[in-house]
This record gives C-alpha cells, sequence and structure tokens, in this order.
C-alpha cells in the first residue's frame, strides 16, 4: 500500500476516565477570597471583574476561573449577570464571629459542598 491509500489510524474506542471535579483551592483559602470581596462590597453583588480584583487577579484568567469555580463549589458564591454575589453560606461565614452556631453549620455545608469531599467523606466515614 502507498501512503496515499493508507488508511486512517483507528481511534481508541474505549470510553475515556474523566477525574472527578475538585475544587482548586481548599476551602481555607476559600474562605480568604470571599473575606476579601465582603471587605470591599459588603452585601452587595459585584461585576464579576471587580470582584476577581478584590481576590487579588488583575484580570480574568484560566487560575481566577478556577478559584471562581472553586467559590461555586463549596456554595459561598453564586453567580448571575456577570456578577458575584456572595449565598447566604458565605455571609454566614464571613460575616458572624467564629464562635456562632450558623458561622458553624455554614463551614460544616461547605465542606461536603463538593462532590469528591463529599464521596471521601461517605467512603472514609466508618474508617476515619
Amino acid at each position: 500500500m502507498t501512503p496515499e491509500n493508507t488508511p486512517p489510524p483507528e481511534k481508541d474506542k474505549r470510553a475515556r476516565h474523566r477525574s472527578p471535579n475538585y475544587p482548586g483551592i481548599g476551602l481555607r483559602a476559600a474562605v480568604g477570597k470571599i473575606t476579601a470581596v465582603y471587605n470591599q462590597d459588603g452585601l452587595a453583588a459585584s461585576p464579576k471583574p471587580a470582584a476577581l480584583k478584590h481576590m487579588g487577579f488583575e484580570k480574568p484568567h484560566g487560575e481566577a476561573g478556577r478559584v471562581l469555580s472553586a467559590l461555586k463549589s463549596f456554595g459561598l458564591v453564586e453567580e448571575a449577570n456577570e456578577r458575584v454575589k456572595l449565598t447566604q453560606r458565605g455571609i454566614n461565614i464571613v460575616a458572624r464571629p467564629e464562635d456562632d452556631a450558623q458561622h458553624v453549620e455554614a463551614l460544616r455545608e461547605a465542606i461536603i459542598g463538593p462532590d469528591i469531599y463529599r464521596e471521601l467523606l461517605r467512603e472514609y466515614q466508618t474508617s476515619g
């Protein structure tokens, strides 16, 4: 066979295994990011570029997107109409004292927000 008549190589037909979604930053860092937004804008929804700037990013890029995605997976912010707003969970974390029951509960809820964290807790619940 000549190169012109060579059939294209067959593609691997096995299903690809994707890594599970996981937050790009930990909860402690996420709380730091929403605290910075809260300190600048309070409870008002911030334009997305302003919120990212408050978090320490000069402009939207890959890392900023991963951080924003992590904040959403923890249930700390929501995004609508190109604005970023703290959720009630996020507000309870940044606006209430650390010994407040709602602050503590919001942190507990946030830690099991990402699916991968919830799966790991369920899998290792009995073994600790």
